[in-house]
């Protein structure tokens, strides 16, 4: 029987949704590492911008013999009013408890938006379970560690952003979001391309273009000014967020972005491959033969689509439609900035978690490249074993890693 005759009860997605959403709690649950957001939220909250005496964790950046962190403050922010409420009562808070809601909250709006282009219910659900676990998204779902939780709120506000420009064109509300999105992660507002083409693209008069314009810039624009005050506070600068300060990966002299860094930039994203090592200690006995057991893994990373194959079928958009020239000339720009930042490859991740910038848009092309609303079998199936190959990965880099293999 051909794979394409294969039926695919709806009741699959909903297990394996129930799967991976429980695998999600239990590990936001039990990861209590590197939470500088929850603390320099308890920092905010007794007024200080600066990280509390003694407190010690990677990625801090020292000035004038204190403590700062250099991603943006919104998730702080968002986490003072648990942190406050949580130490009422004598409890300590962690930053998963907050993440498996979000991570809850971007299946939902790639649900909903999805059936705004009206995919069906079981369509719509493989959809989004293929953009938070048969993707890139998913090893950022599992890990609260503070770069994944921030960039997990970014992906949430920007795909809000999205669900509110397209369900209710509220200009100004979606600068609202997309002002949320710079003050956490600001390489992440350069999807603000996708709304401004898609205004100049319309039909409406110079006019409406000009005043559609100005509410979407007008908080992003009231955001940047906070955020250089911030900076100026903390540093002396407007423009330093602290990262030149302490980015002990970039070598002495280089820049942070440059065409030198294209070339294995793009090799790292795209093309790089999974590695095969062999497990110490872990062998296995085949007719008094002893064999080392290969173990492939994702180290330090592997290229997207090896974690992300559904995103194939972006070959088959056709660029007709005005939001897949939105969508993709957003991601162009975002993927060229991506490609002349300097990155050292060695994050601590499966697959290249920044082009996690640009999935939102991705998101918005695959969802093009299903005639007729319709994702076939063969995608289907191609969703969930790829969801669990990168189970398989994370799995992998969490019984093995770098000190475990020779």
């Amino acid at each position: 029987m051909r794979l394409a005759k294969i039926h695919f009860p709806e009741i699959i997605v909903d297990i394996f949704l129930v799967v991976f959403f429980s695998l999600v709690f239990a590990l936001n649950l039990k990861i209590n590492i590197n939470d500088q957001y929850l603390a320099l939220s308890q920092s905010f909250l007794e007024g200080k911008l600066y990280f509390p005496d003694g407190y010690k964790e990677m990625d801090l950046v020292l000035y004038d013999s204190k403590h700062y962190w250099h991603q943006g403050p919104l998730p702080a922010v968002i986490l003072m009013p648990f942190v406050f409420v949580f130490d009422i009562v004598g409890l300590n808070f962690k930053q998963g408890y907050l993440q498996f809601f979000i991570s809850l909250g971007i299946f939902i709006l790639c649900y909903k938006i999805a059936r705004y282009f009206k995919f069906g219910g079981e369509n719509s659900r493989y959809l989004a379970y293929a953009f938070c676990f048969a993707s890139v998204f998913q090893f950022i779902a599992f890990f609260s560690v503070s770069w994944f939780f921030g960039q997990e709120i970014s992906v949430f506000f920007m795909l809000l952003a999205i669900y509110i420009y397209l369900f209710y064109r509220k200009h100004f509300l979606t600068g609202v979001l997309l002002s949320l999105v710079l003050a956490t992660r600001a390489f992440t507002i350069l999807g603000l391309a996708f709304f401004v083409f898609d205004i100049l693209y319309s039909k409406s008069s110079l006019k409406n273009k000009i005043r559609d314009l100005f509410y979407l810039l007008l908080p992003i624009g009231f955001a940047g000014v906070l955020l250089l005050i911030y900076n100026f506070v903390r540093f002396e600068s407007f423009f330093e967020t602290g990262y030149l300060i302490n980015n002990p990966t970039l070598p002495v002299g280089d820049p942070l972005f440059g065409i030198r860094y294209l070339r294995n930039n793009f090799y790292t994203y795209f093309l790089k491959g999974l590695q095969v090592y062999i497990l110490n200690n872990k062998q296995v006995v085949l007719g008094g033969i002893t064999l080392n057991i290969p173990h492939l893994v994702a180290y330090p990373s592997t290229s997207f689509f090896v974690v992300s194959p559904v995103f194939f079928y972006l070959l088959k958009v056709k660029i007709k439609n005005k939001l897949v020239k939105s969508s993709l000339l957003a991601s162009i720009i975002i993927l060229l900035a991506l490609l002349l930042f300097y990155y050292s490859g060695e994050d601590y991740q499966l697959g290249p978690r920044y082009l996690l910038d640009l999935l939102p848009f991705a998101f918005i092309m695959l969802l093009f490249s299903f005639r007729k609303q319709n994702v076939s079998t063969f995608a289907k199936t191609l969703i969930i074993f790829s969801s669990l190959f990168n189970l398989y990965l994370f799995i992998a880099r969490m019984i093995g890693n770098a000190q475990m293999f020779v």
